[in-house]
């Protein structure tokens, strides 16, 4: 499997838990486009892609060229290639991890190796590891090759980390987190902890607001200041006509899906809005009742 090589942020960093701020989208790491995209800097973009369009188990290998803001010497290129390995399945661990990195390595190197994990960090994985490989040159003993340690660190790995998995809709299927109602979680807190006195539900029509990802947008045909919206939710597209004009390809935004009774007793239908059928609405803070910012 493969994807773009020229891709949005939101692949390329977000849904890989990498946040505004962090270290690995500084202008002198990866090379940004006019309007936000960017070359690829990992083929770890593939894991979001494959979990959009499969469900476990899933297995899939990635190989693909990458692109670092790299000054390029003798161990260092602007463009690279990573191999992609992901799996996702019930009942995965660090110790099935283990097994087919050593048995993957050995298939490569046409002999057994050895090889052992030291804790690594990776925004995308936890825990993480770096894989060394004994270094077969000098046998362990030390040379130049392995700067005399004896191991070459030859990857990185981890098991996929839940930051990542939350982007992905079916996740829901493979945990094990019990419905409570917050009556019944007051009587237990009641028993066990401290008496509560009164509980108070809130947001319950947040149940039917989903976060999607834009996926295009363009004009409305017959209205000036109106837009119309394709989204994804992972598992299907919606599309929205909206007045919204502040995101962009690969933004995340919340949508009132068809049904949702919105704060102020707006509810949502499925409507034609200057002839184009709209599937629910793109909401900023002050219509989901967060704040009085209507900026989106």
């Amino acid at each position: 499997m493969d994807g773009p090589h020229i891709d949005s942020q939101y692949y390329n960093f977000e849904a890989l838990n990498i946040p505004a701020g962090h270290p690995a989208r500084d202008m002198q790491d990866t090379f940004y486009f006019e309007g936000g995209d960017v070359l690829r800097t990992q083929t770890s973009t593939l894991q979001i892609r494959a979990m959009e369009i499969y469900k476990p188990p899933l297995r899939i290998i990635g190989p693909g060229k990458v692109f670092r803001a790299e000054r390029i010497d003798a161990t260092h290129e602007c463009c690279f290639h990573q191999i992609e390995g992901l799996v996702v399945d019930k009942n995965i661990s660090v110790a099935n991890l283990i097994y087919f990195t050593r048995i993957m390595l050995s298939g490569i190197f046409k002999q057994d190796t050895e090889i052992r994990l030291r804790p690594g960090y990776f925004p995308f994985v936890e825990p993480g590891f770096e894989v060394e490989l004994a270094c077969s040159f000098c046998k362990k003993k030390g040379c130049r090759i392995c700067k005399h340690t004896g191991w070459i660190e030859i990857m990185g790995c981890g098991m996929v980390h839940p930051n990542v998995l939350r982007n992905i809709n079916w996740i829901k299927d493979y945990t094990d987190i019990p419905a409570v109602s917050p009556k019944d979680l007051s009587v237990a807190v009641t028993l066990k902890v401290c008496e509560v006195e009164e509980y108070e539900e809130t947001g319950l029509y947040l149940k039917d607001v989903i976060a999607v990802r834009v996926v295009s947008y363009a004009k409305h045909p017959d209205a000036d200041k109106l837009r119309l919206v394709k989204v994804t939710d992972g598992k299907q597209d919606h599309s929205v006509v909206c007045g919204a004009d502040n995101f962009k390809e690969g933004d995340i935004v919340p949508l009132a899906t068809v049904g949702t009774s919105l704060p102020g007793g707006l509810k949502i239908k499925k409507s034609k809005i200057r002839g184009i059928e709209s599937e629910g609405m793109l909401c900023a803070e002050d219509e989901l009742g967060f704040s009085d910012d209507h900026s989106g």
